[in-house]
């Protein structure tokens, strides 16, 4: 059970914590209910999936019963079908000696796209051509 949790740790995308679990709300693998107030976080990977893992001194994975959360809502309407968020990697530019010969240099820069007041990225030509949906690009030579 341990290395399981240790896998899902090294997957993470992100990690919501200060949850406690209510009345008849999770189970243990073995079928036996788990206490109420028990504190556990939700661990959302980059495959996309969601665990609920215990925040006790020997963690465990638990199963929820009662409800669901937003994203479970969301994957089930999308069939399950949820691409990963594209997001940028800052890129330090490299003047070259063909740059120098040309005398140009194409760049490229993406802004997030709900706030104005974000600053550029500057990021690197294959990034620039991908589909990323949460930006505005921008190219200069």
């Amino acid at each position: 059970m341990i290395k399981k949790i240790e896998n899902i740790r090294d997957k993470m995308d992100r990690k919501l914590t200060g949850r406690i679990t209510g009345i008849n709300e999770f189970t243990y693998d073995n079928g036996n209910w788990v206490r109420a107030d028990l504190p556990y976080s939700i661990y959302y990977t980059k495959d996309k999936i969601e665990y609920y893992i215990t925040d006790t001194i020997v963690p465990e994975i638990i199963t929820l019963k009662k409800g669901s959360t937003d994203f479970a809502k969301y994957k089930k309407s999308k069939n399950g079908n949820i691409a990963s968020t594209m997001f940028v990697t800052p890129y330090a530019v490299e003047v070259k000696k063909k740059d120098i010969k040309n005398g140009y240099l194409d760049r490229y820069f993406v802004q997030r796209l709900n706030d104005n007041h974000s600053p550029l990225i500057e990021i690197n030509k294959s990034q620039f051509t991908n589909p990323l949906p949460y930006y505005k690009k921008g190219q200069i030579k």
